[in-house]
Parts: structure tokens; C-alpha cells; sequence
């Protein structure tokens, strides 16, 4: 069971497991949202001294090696293979296995004693009545409020992995009505539902996450728009921290809860471009500080920022051509006097725009990323004048 978002999840686990165990031993039965299920033989614990426990946690550690971090769910039942108690018995399973692994610190779960469902959260439908009154009459606070209560309640109940995603739906259910019927689209709402999911959360995510979308549907409903300036604040956050991953506007998206739309909106009043460019642009910056910092092969950083081979050499080459750049039998990169005289030029106008734009009362982060765009695209006569002006400022 996968709980961090990866790159191809399922092709990195079944490598891993089915490189562990012989293809007779184990068979692949499906994948489901977060789950990979797997048949095993007994025969295969005789590696592992008969134990399910020690076969769990060599496979993790073999998991954790290749930097895949999930859980595993082992169950020593025997099932009915008729198709109807099959499935049946499956499902109850994996689902009071999936519980434990939502509420403990557990990674390694195969001690399984199937419980009754219990009963749903007390006086729930209360709950959301609460939370719907509370909208109509504008009270964020009363339905903020009402809406901790139920999560509350199935925190201390524990509630079976079953009963949480049924009160995710409520949620969903309740709160898209409200934001269709006051044609809101700014909120692009989840179900949370790990069976739609290449990841599982624990309960402190989910938590979390919750009550994140919440509110931001909560500020839609009362204001009439997102927290515009900390959510804008956020989504940049995370680009800066995760641009050497692949992103697409619709998964950070995703994670805010709002529109690819709105991302993109925010990106260009933040930088002036798509996000793609934003995201490229962040690369570009980062490569050309480890070139110039560090002992790493051009293809090497390239691979550490995502960027295509294919783009790589392209822009190798055409740097060559231009005789801007020499490459060793190496590979490693030296810059020809033309070329070094082109970053000078660069790095004269990145660090005078800088200055200039913290002279002006601008922070030194905003003034050093606009520095980056604006170095490129000024001409030679403006910025020899902007260059006269504050030399000429800093004499008086």
C-alpha cells in the first residue's frame, strides 16, 4: 500500500516485490487506487523462517531501498475462492488492515482480527445540517466549528477506514452542492478516496487535508473568494520546494483544492508567466548556479532537474556552434572567452538590477527572481542608463 505521491508507483513496486519472490510463488491479482494485491505461496516464507511478519518487513526495507515508501498489509487467511465470499472476504480484510495502518504508526501490519462495523458518528446528520445552516446564514466560524466537531468524533471513534471515506463523501457531497448552487467555481474539490489514489494518507493527513479544503471552500461560500494572498503565497512555496519534480498545473492544483485555472492566474501575477515558463525558469536558475558551484557533469544536472536529454543537447549545441561553450572528452563544460564574456555580462546586470530593485524597498528575494527575468529581456541602452542612474544616485 503506497502513502507518498512517486512516479509510476505500480511499476516501481511490482518490480521490486517480483524481483524478490519467484514468479510461482506470487501472483499479481490487481491493483486498486493505492493497493497492489498480491497471492503468495507458503512455500515462499521457508526463506524467511516461516514467519508473515519477517517476509513483511524484508520487503519493506527492500521497498525503502529504492526509495518506495509504503506499507505492507499481510493476512494468513485462507479465502473462499467462490467469486460472491471471495470477494466479500477480501474487502473486509483489507479494510480492517488498512484501518490499523490509518490510525498507528505501523508499516508492517499482519496481526489481523476482523471487527463488526460500528455504528456511524453520533448525531452526524445533526453535523452537517449544522454545517449547512451555518452557510446560509454567512457564519464561516459556526460551520468551521460544526465541521471539527464530526472530525473529532471519528478521530476519538477511530472509525473503520469504511466510515471515514463515507464521511469524506458527505463532505464532497455537501459542500460541491453549496459552492454550485452560489456558482463558485474557484474550488476544485476531492474525494480523499484512496481507491481513486496512487498514495494513502494516515490520519494526520487526512485530517489535515480536510480541513484545508474546507475552508477553502469555507472562504468561497462567506467572502465569495479563496484566501487569495495565502494561497498564492503557498502554491509558490511549493513550486520552489518541488520544481526539480515533475509538475503539471493540475496536480498542484489538486493539492490546493482549487482550479488548474487559478494556479495558472497566480502564476502570472506572481512572475508575469505560464507556469510552465515559472517552472522551466526555476530549473534554468538552479542549473546555472550548480555549473558555476559544483563538479557535476552537464547530464547529471540535468537528470537532477528533470529536464530531457533531447533539451539538453539541443542547447549544447547550440552553445557550441556559437562557439560559447567548449565540451572535454569528459564532459565536462568550459566556457570560450566569448562565452564567459556573455555571463559576465549577465551576472554584472543580475547583481545591479538586484541592488537597484532592494534600493527601492524591494525584499532581496522578490528583487534577486525579478532580477533573473528582467536580465534577459532588457536591452543594452536601458540597462546602461538604469546603470548611470544609480551610480549616479549613489554619489550624492
Amino acid at each position: 500500500m503506497i502513502w507518498r505521491e512517486q512516479k509510476d508507483p505500480y511499476e516501481a513496486v511490482r518490480s521490486c516485490i517480483e524481483m524478490e519472490l519467484e514468479s510461482e510463488q506470487c501472483v499479481f491479482v490487481r491493483s486498486r487506487g493505492c493497493v497492489l494485491t498480491y497471492l503468495v505461496a507458503e512455500n515462499c516464507l521457508n526463506a524467511y523462517q516461516s514467519s508473515v511478519s519477517l517476509l513483511g518487513r524484508h520487503l519493506r526495507h527492500r521497498m525503502k531501498s529504492q526509495g518506495i515508501s509504503c506499507a505492507i498489509l499481510l493476512d494468513e487467511h485462507i479465502f473462499d475462492l467462490s467469486a460472491n465470499q471471495f470477494r466479500s472476504e477480501y474487502d473486509s480484510h483489507l479494510y480492517e488492515l488498512m484501518t490499523r495502518v490509518f490510525w498507528s504508526e505501523e508499516k508492517v501490519v499482519s496481526d489481523l482480527k476482523v471487527s463488526e462495523q460500528e455504528q456511524f458518528l453520533e448525531q452526524e446528520k445533526e453535523g452537517f445540517a449544522a454545517i449547512r445552516a451555518a452557510f446560509s446564514q454567512n457564519d464561516k466560524e459556526a460551520a468551521v466549528h460544526s465541521m471539527e466537531a464530526l472530525i473529532s468524533q471519528a478521530v476519538q471513534k477511530k472509525l473503520n477506514i469504511v466510515l471515514i471515506q463515507e464521511l469524506n463523501y458527505r463532505f464532497f457531497y455537501l459542500l460541491q452542492d453549496l459552492l454550485q448552487k452560489a456558482q463558485n467555481t474557484q474550488v476544485s474539490l476531492t474525494t480523499f478516496d484512496w481507491r481513486e489514489s496512487t498514495w494513502y494518507m494516515r490520519h494526520e493527513e487526512w485530517e489535515k487535508a480536510v480541513k484545508h479544503q474546507f475552508l477553502m471552500a469555507a472562504d468561497c461560500l462567506t467572502t465569495g473568494n479563496v484566501d487569495e494572498k495565502g494561497t498564492a503565497s503557498q502554491i509558490l512555496s511549493y513550486i520552489k520546494k518541488h520544481f526539480k519534480e515533475p509538475l503539471l498545473a493540475k496536480e498542484v492544483a489538486a493539492r490546493f483544492f482549487i482550479s488548474p485555472v487559478y494556479v495558472g492566474r497566480v502564476i502570472q501575477q506572481a512572475s508575469g508567466e505560464t507556469f510552465k515558463q515559472y517552472v522551466n525558469r526555476l530549473k534554468m536558475e538552479e542549473a546555472k548556479q550548480l555549473l558555476s558551484s559544483s563538479d557535476q557533469l552537464v547530464y547529471e544536472i540535468a537528470e537532477e532537474l528533470g529536464f530531457k536529454k533531447s533539451s539538453v543537447s539541443v542547447a549544447m549545441k547550440n552553445l557550441r556552434e556559437k562557439e560559447q561553450i567548449r565540451v572535454t572528452p569528459e564532459g565536462y563544460i568550459y566556457l570560450t572567452d566569448s562565452g564567459r564574456a556573455i555571463a559576465e555580462m549577465i551576472y554584472e546586470r543580475h547583481q545591479l538590477l538586484s541592488r537597484g530593485l532592494m534600493s527601492l524597498g524591494v525584499d532581496e528575494q522578490t528583487a534577486t527572481e525579478d532580477a533573473c527575468r528582467i536580465e534577459h529581456v532588457i536591452s543594452q541602452e536601458s540597462f546602461e542608463a538604469i546603470k548611470r542612474h544609480l551610480h549616479m544616485t549613489a554619489e550624492k
